[in-house]
């Protein structure tokens, strides 16, 4: 009789397991699937951000690469870092125009 308690017990522990890990993967989908959206939230915001701040000037594209102008006053030439974009230099310098060029 004291077998057959047994095998029940451990029928039961591991069903308790299965069902442990099955909540634990839905919690880690769940937390990805957050992530992913927050991410891509940031994403979207960051995007529009760039879209207002270039389409206050002029962007040209040459052969030499991409070319921004925007605000008035003493031109300013910015070289950004590798793997960006023009708009990356726009950003460092409306960043930074307040305190540098002042």
């Amino acid at each position: 009789m004291r077998d057959e308690v047994d095998a029940f017990r451990s029928l039961d522990d591991r069903r308790v397991s299965r069902s442990g890990r099955r909540i634990a993967w839905t919690a880690a989908e769940i937390a990805a699937l957050a992530a992913g959206w927050l991410t891509y939230a940031a994403y979207r915001r960051d995007i529009r951000a760039a879209r207002a701040r270039v389409a206050s000037g002029v962007v040209a594209q040459t052969l030499s690469g991409e070319y921004a102008s925007v605000g008035s006053g003493s031109p300013v030439l910015v070289v950004h870092g590798a793997g960006g974009g023009f708009d990356q230099g726009l950003d460092l310098v409306l960043r930074s125009r307040d305190t540098a060029f002042a």
